[in-house]
């Protein structure tokens, strides 16, 4: 078999590749003859999720989240003349906090009079009046633009020449880890820098209870791509450690919240490791395995697997032992998606515990194993060409 399952599953050909990296030139450079490429790149690189294989099509398919670093104050406005208020700093490399897309975008950065610009209002009136003279079609009942930058953005040029870069550099820094995994960087970690899990803690390295370093989830997650692939089963192995911190969180999800298959998800308690199988169109397909913690789970790292085989069987095992084995009404295949660990779909519910190893592997109609993706914190060894069938007890999970 040929088929290659560990594949970049983004496309270099993908539109809009060529804004982010214009974009970026015109960030770092400090440009002041190149806004059209800020105004570009939000058009054809967050807006377009419409179209066919552009960059915004792409992020929908795997269902990706992209938080945008901002000063923490943002978007707080101050009185630059009589009539003007507007957000001064956006952009903060030391002290940020981390926001969707869509709210910086909408963020009210300008007051003027009585009325209130957003964001995209302000790079959009430079593009349409000022710089590469659009005609508006993305925004219902706009402001009116012209106004905005005849009587605002021309009357305070130098902030609104800060703004336009501060808005740049956000922008790069948000989308930087998605475009080096277009460039095919594939490693395991997360793209939003507040999202980071930690591998350092006071200086030292983390470790798990075996002395080994480790990666701390806490507040962060990391999430992978996972491309189509039918006819084929998944199977999902981590190698964790236990925390007493929280009451309950997040270990991983499988799905995609723009599509309506069935998710995998492992929650955790201080007694249960949680299990779950979720369809909003089938309840038939929801289920819920819940496995005891023991002290062990607390004191060094386990492994924990869950897969979902074509033909429907569900295993579940710990320590590489078959914990839980049945069949539900499904006839699966790997989907677009991805599996984010740490995390809720959303990005915004978490889990708190160590991890040292993560992977994903695709399982055939013969019930053989092939890599998809792995990470870890120590060299790992692969399980392809591995037949493993659901009820089959010992099941080999650690790399």
């Amino acid at each position: 078999m040929n088929k290659q399952f560990n594949k970049n599953p983004f496309n270099k050909t993908t539109r809009g590749l060529e804004y982010y990296k214009k974009l970026q030139v015109f960030a770092e450079q400090e440009l002041d003859n190149r806004f059209e490429d800020l105004a570009l790149f939000i058009r054809n690189v967050i807006l377009e999720k419409d179209t066919p294989k552009s960059l915004p099509h792409e992020l929908s398919k795997y269902d990706l989240i992209v938080l945008v670093p901002v000063d923490k104050k943002f978007p707080n406005r101050w009185s630059i003349t009589p009539n003007i208020e507007c957000c001064t700093q956006i952009y903060n490399d030391k002290d940020s906090k981390s926001i969707t897309v869509e709210k910086f975008l909408s963020a009210p950065i300008i007051q003027y009079k009585n009325e209130l610009y957003t964001l995209q209002n302000f790079v959009f009136a430079i593009a349409y009046s000022g710089s590469i003279h659009w005609q508006p079609s993305f925004e219902a009942n706009q402001p009116n633009l012209n106004q905005l930058y005849n009587d605002v953005i021309c009357e305070i040029s130098e902030t609104s020449l800060r703004l336009i870069h501060d808005i740049s550099r956000c922008l790069v820094a948000a989308y930087k880890g998605i475009f080096e995994k277009f460039d095919g960087n594939n490693d395991g970690y997360s793209d939003i820098m507040s999202r980071q899990p930690m591998i350092v803690n006071n200086g030292q390295l983390i470790e798990d209870g075996y002395g080994d370093p480790t990666l701390l989830f806490n507040h962060s997650y990391l999430q992978i791509p996972i491309a189509e692939q039918v006819n084929y089963g998944i199977r999902i192995c981590l190698e964790l450690q236990m925390l007493n911190t929280l009451q309950q969180g997040f270990i991983f999800v499988y799905g995609n919240r723009h599509q309506k298959n069935i998710s995998l998800s492992c929650e955790h308690n201080l007694k249960f490791l949680i299990f779950k199988t979720f369809s909003q169109n089938r309840t038939s397909l929801n289920k819920t395995i819940k496995v005891p913690v023991n002290v062990d789970m607390f004191q060094k790292p386990f492994t924990i697997e869950m897969a979902l085989y074509k033909n429907g069987y569900l295993s579940i095992s710990i320590n590489e032992y078959l914990q839980h084995c049945e069949k539900i009404p499904t006839n699966f295949s790997i989907y677009n998606g991805k599996l984010i660990t740490g995390a809720n779909l959303d990005g915004e519910k978490f889990g708190n515990f160590l991890c040292s190893v993560e992977s994903i592997e695709a399982i055939d109609t013969l019930n053989i194993i092939h890599t998809i993706f792995m990470s870890g914190v120590r060299r790992l060894s692969r399980f392809d060409g591995l037949q493993l069938p659901p009820d089959i007890i010992k099941r080999p999970a650690r790399r």
